[in-house]
């Protein structure tokens, strides 16, 4: 199970606020019960599993195909904002520590 440490989430949550805008940023109300590699890493080292949105502007989301379908499109311009944060969280975390 992936497991977020609340005091990451909630540095990363503000981050991407900052780099994405608080319109463009949800905090989501409930807990997403996925499997996810990621759980790995979180067992060894405080962090934080961020989503980051892809679904072109207009779609509709109920509608839209998963991330691991055959028939996915993405909003490529959503990769330059996930970069961004990426960077911009690491870059403040190295700062701050």
């Amino acid at each position: 199970m992936t497991t977020n440490n609340d005091r990451l989430a909630d540095f990363s949550l503000g981050m991407a606020r900052k780099v994405a805008g608080p319109r463009a940023t949800v905090e989501l109300p409930h807990p997403v019960m996925g499997a996810e590699d990621f759980s790995y890493v979180l067992n060894e080292v405080p962090g934080a599993m961020v989503f980051l949105g892809g679904t072109p502007h207009g779609a509709n989301l109920s509608k839209a195909a998963p991330n691991h379908s055959n028939r996915v499109f993405f909003e490529e311009s959503a990769m330059a904002t996930g970069i961004a944060l990426y960077a911009s969280t690491t870059l403040r975390k190295l700062a701050v520590t």
